[in-house]
């Protein structure tokens, strides 16, 4: 299947890249990433100690339907006595660390392998070359570019097709021709169609390790900078594939050059991982606003709008909004529907002369009374009482009192506890942060999509 001369020639047409090449193939139960499990692993690696071969069948420890034994040829029967993943994690790593995996959408193959990695408590992160796009722009004259129409295309023999090691021999003929026939274009469009990207010649040998030691997955990136006592912090969806992508930006060699370190936070999502960078010192400042009843100098209990952006207290905020304006009519319509005095609370316009009478009292919503005035002691219970009706910015519906987050791949699940857009810490204060604040908004919303 594989043929020598197609290995050497590739071994030649790879070189450029400066990294070592690994071609694969996986087969599975299904193509379902979370419940379907892998039966055969088959790979060619190219570097500087040559090229190696590799393939397994594995244990895919749940049962092969007809459909799949009778499409790949590999049967119940076959995988009994195999190893499970799990055997063979460490092996199989070892041919796969620091190479750029190519494949026939390498997507599938990648994430189905990421995530087999993740179940027995490893992590693999890899830059993808996927040949169905590198086709597609060598060969655009063609309109399908599947394995199949490739294979007719070349006139490539296999004994048969979806067997790993069999669809590795067609991936190695057609980059063999390929490299040949389109000598003029072949280097530009493997870089082209690596992703996230290459790494760039200036990045020194301690962060590119860095970097490619962080979990694909979700988490937090810190980042220290030289001269900084505190990193700077990115939530990611996908931890080594962005920090990747950032090498495509503008001054990003003078960026990298300030960084003297980067560490990953592994998070079961996104929640999760907002609620690992608040432990940080790098919240947006005045995000959002909030209500803060204080005692003035004559002991009388007023409003305050104040900045909110990430702090912990005994109590969750009263009220959070996007802008003072719309805490100040948030506060007028609270006080006017439970009676408390806008002129004592200094909630009136700015713009009201200091002897001026209360404009509530004009309106004759008011006959100047203010019962609550007689007893501060109860003004302040009522406030305190009542504040929790104050709204919350960007949300119209109240909140349940928990949510949770659990990881797809693991079944690892957290738990947090919620009060006016705050999340209850372990030690139990209170955390309003606003990534937080938006992680449960986007949270919740893709929950109602869902569900809808």
């Amino acid at each position: 299947m594989l043929r020598s001369d197609d290995l050497i020639n590739l071994q030649q047409q790879f070189q450029f890249l400066n990294t070592p090449i690994v071609i694969l193939d996986t087969e599975a139960t299904g193509g379902n990433l979370y419940l379907d499990r892998l039966t055969e692993v088959a790979l060619v690696r190219f570097d500087e100690n040559g090229i190696t071969t590799y393939q397994q069948l594995i244990n895919p420890e749940m049962p092969i339907s007809d459909f799949i034994e009778h499409l790949t040829g590999i049967s119940n029967e076959m995988v009994t006595e195999a190893p499970r993943f799990a055997d063979i994690a460490d092996e199989l790593l070892a041919f796969l660390q620091d190479a750029v995996l190519v494949a026939h959408n390498s997507r599938f193959d990648y994430q189905f392998l990421r995530l087999a990695f993740k179940r027995c408590g490893r992590h693999l992160s890899m830059l993808q070359l996927c040949t169905v796009k590198l086709s597609r722009q060598l060969y655009p004259q063609h309109f399908k570019h599947n394995l199949d129409s490739i294979i007719e295309r070349f006139n490539i023999h296999l004994p048969q097709r979806h067997r790993a090691m069999t669809d590795v021999a067609a991936l190695t003929q057609f980059l063999s021709h390929a490299s040949t026939e389109k000598a003029e274009l072949w280097q530009s469009a493997v870089r082209k169609h690596i992703t996230p990207g290459l790494f760039p010649y200036w990045l020194t040998h301690t962060l590119a390790t860095q970097i490619k030691a962080l979990p694909d997955e979700y988490g937090v990136v810190l980042i220290w900078h030289a001269g900084s006592k505190e990193p700077k912090v990115r939530v990611c969806e996908h931890m080594f594939q962005d920090m990747c992508q950032k090498f495509q930006a503008k001054q990003a060699q003078d960026w990298f050059a300030s960084i003297e370190r980067i560490e990953g936070i592994s998070a079961i999502g996104l929640i999760d991982a907002a609620m690992i960078a608040s432990r940080y010192h790098n919240a947006q400042k005045n995000a959002f606003y909030t209500v803060q009843f204080v005692a003035n100098e004559h002991n009388l209990i007023q409003a305050k709008i104040r900045p909110l952006a990430s702090e912990r207290g005994a109590h969750p905020p009263f009220g959070v909004f996007a802008h003072p304006k719309a805490a100040k009519k948030a506060l007028l319509e609270w006080a006017r529907k439970h009676g408390f005095c806008p002129k004592q609370l200094d909630i009136l316009p700015q713009t009201l002369a200091q002897d001026a009478k209360c404009p509530i009292q004009l309106s004759k919503q008011c006959h100047g009374m203010c019962t609550h005035l007689n007893d501060e002691a109860t003004v302040t219970q009522g406030l305190q009482q009542l504040a929790q009706e104050l709204p919350i910015a960007g949300w119209q519906t109240k909140w349940a009192p928990h949510i949770s987050e659990t990881d797809p791949v693991t079944g690892v699940s957290k738990e947090w506890t919620l009060s006016r857009s705050a999340v209850q810490c372990e030690d139990g204060s209170w955390l309003w942060d606003a990534a937080v604040f938006q992680a449960l908004k986007d949270s919740l919303r893709k929950s109602k999509n869902i569900h809808s």
